[in-house]
């Protein structure tokens, strides 16, 4: 994913810095922690295991630390639904 950064956000780029995703679908609370790994100065890639996100509405986060500094660079919610094949 592209990230834009906010002008006058303490964080001006990504590299060098440190990385994490969570995600917590709506209405029932639990916390998944997938993977994110900073791949340029404004972008991410973020992964949750196979089947970690059963189909429901999510809000993911991802937050970056770099010098120090923590932002959350990343909050959408998301859709996650059941193939219908077999």
């Amino acid at each position: 994913m592209d990230v834009a950064i906010d002008a006058g956000a303490q964080i001006a780029e990504l590299t060098g810095g440190t990385a994490e995703a969570v995600a917590r679908r709506e209405f029932s609370g639990g916390i998944v922690t997938g993977a994110a790994a900073i791949t340029g100065a404004a972008e991410l890639a973020v992964t949750f295991p196979p089947g970690a996100l059963a189909a429901g509405t999510w809000l993911v986060q991802v937050r970056v630390t770099v010098g120090g500094e923590t932002q959350t660079v990343f909050e959408d919610r998301i859709a996650v639904a059941e193939s219908l094949a077999t």
